[in-house]
């Protein structure tokens, strides 16, 4: 993606050996010339926080607000099993962008309004100022609504960042079910 803001590219790639390694690997364009430096990056995806856990991801996603952060979101699955929760990952644009060390946040066990655990959460790629991030996802099984949340304080700041669930937004028709 590019970020025009502060005029830089993004690119993320995931990576996993099926067995307990799993990688966000991230690079950044130095200036707004994608065919110049890059500043790359290696972050452990395994870990929600600083808490190691047995799970790799997938469905990346990413986006980015218009001058705090970039959102990388990923669904986890457990290592040799089954599907666990979705997991938002948040990087400062002040370390990420200029090539210095990474702090981040994690947020994870995202769920809808009926509790149950959301799948494949998406984050905006935001152009003006919004005061933090959106982020939507519509249930797998088909709906005739989607969910969206707001994260306010991205980089911890006052309390740390807080992810808020949204009212859903009805749609004026359903959307089908994933075929089997």
């Amino acid at each position: 993606v590019y970020d025009p803001n502060p005029g830089r590219f993004i690119i993320l790639f995931l990576c996993e050996d099926d067995i307990s390694k799993a990688e966000y690997l991230v690079s950044v364009s130095e200036t707004s010339n994608a065919m110049g430096d890059w500043y790359s990056y290696n972050f452990d995806a395994t870990l929600n926080g600083s808490l190691p856990t047995d799970n790799w991801s997938d469905y990346p996603g990413l986006g980015f607000d218009y001058n705090e952060a970039v959102y990388v979101t990923t669904n986890q699955w457990q290592f040799g099993g089954d599907y666990r929760y979705p997991k938002i990952r948040i990087f400062p644009k002040s370390q990420l962008y200029y090539g210095e060390a990474v702090t981040f946040f994690d947020i994870w066990n995202i769920r809808y309004q009926d509790n149950s655990i959301a799948f494949t959460i998406k984050p905006a790629t935001t152009y003006s100022n919004a005061n933090g991030e959106f982020l939507i996802s519509n249930i797998w099984y088909g709906a005739n609504y989607t969910t969206y949340w707001k994260i306010n304080d991205p980089l911890g700041n006052d309390l740390g960042p807080t992810l808020v669930r949204k009212p859903q937004v009805n749609l004026q028709s359903s959307y089908p079910a994933t075929p089997p």
